[in-house]
């Protein structure tokens, strides 16, 4: 069981809180996800993203933060850690992070796709909503 201090990052001689915030911005953009997609995979608030996203609060984090990040943008789980400490993160081998990636790509897809339709379905109701009404209009204008 590991205590609440162990789950904190402690301070490094060099902690590169901007490298972090480009990791998640380019694949954020990588994947086509927006902060709301990214807040609802992982276990991490919005509100702790933006922080992270546009590097606008540099404090302590849980290292838990960093891997639910990282795995939830198909990385390995201690992707961003290594970024912040300035190490080049290794390309990760393991099939099941690319799996996942892939799989969270097509949901994500999925997702944007069902928006679309609802759309189209709520200008097609629109459309028809107008039509009705103006073949009401002909018809009373016929009548008069």
């Amino acid at each position: 069981m590991s205590s609440p201090d162990q789950d904190v990052l402690q301070p490094l001689g060099r902690e590169d809180w901007a490298a972090v915030s480009n990791a998640i911005n380019e694949r954020m953009e990588e994947l086509g996800w927006r902060q709301r997609i990214l807040s609802e995979r992982p276990q991490v608030s919005q509100s702790i993203i933006r922080e992270l996203q546009y590097n606008t609060v540099e404090r302590k984090r849980s290292t838990r933060t960093l891997e639910a990040l990282s795995t939830a943008l198909g990385f390995h789980s201690e992707h961003l850690y290594n970024v912040l400490r300035g190490e080049t993160p290794s390309p990760s081998d393991d099939q099941s992070v690319k799996h996942d990636s892939l799989a969270q790509r097509l949901e994500v897809a999925i997702e944007l796709l069902l928006h679309i339709a609802a759309r189209i379905d709520g200008v097609d109701g629109s459309i028809r909503d107008c039509w009705r009404s103006n073949q009401r209009s002909a018809r009373a204008g016929a009548s008069a």
